[in-house]
């Protein structure tokens, strides 16, 4: 008797969870927003339809300028002691990584305050200070043997 409601609790088991392309729903969505566009009288619609191309224009140029204000993307290529250095950042500037030293790519993701953007590879870390005209930067390693620092240049 004591194992009675063990067993009836064992029947109701969460059904299996199953991985849904995403892909469907955005099709949907994109079907229902032209709709409310032919609904609109024509001589209106011709005009809503400018103000929407309008704005469809005006909305890549924030886009555009937000990629422009990113001053750590890019490449980057300086000497730390006596060795040469590439460091990239990606578009994002979510990730940075060095490549020069006997461990090969030192990469990790990226933490940014104001002017410097660094990151963590095991022992190491990195930091990029960017100058004001965002085309040289200084760079600082810390490692456990000690600190290496040098200016960088942006390659592009």
């Amino acid at each position: 008797m004591r194992w009675l409601p063990l067993i009836i609790a064992s029947h109701r088991l969460p059904a299996p969870i199953s991985d849904v392309p995403e892909s469907p729903a955005p099709a949907a969505e994109q079907s229902a927003k032209p709709k409310p566009k032919r609904a609109v009288k024509p001589k209106a619609a011709s005009e809503s339809s400018e103000t929407s191309t309008k704005r469809q224009t005006s909305s890549p140029t924030p886009k555009t300028q937000a990629t422009s204000q990113r001053k750590f993307a890019g490449t980057w290529k300086g000497t730390l002691d006596g060795r040469e250095w590439v460091i990239v950042v990606d578009a994002n500037e979510t990730q940075g990584s060095a490549t020069g030293g006997p461990w090969g790519i030192e990469r990790g993701p990226t933490r940014s305050n104001q002017n410097t953007i660094s990151w963590s590879y095991v022992f190491n870390s990195w930091s990029l200070t960017v100058s004001p005209a965002n085309r040289t930067a200084q760079v600082v390693v810390h490692y456990i043997g000690g600190t290496s620092s040098g200016t960088f240049e942006k390659i592009n």
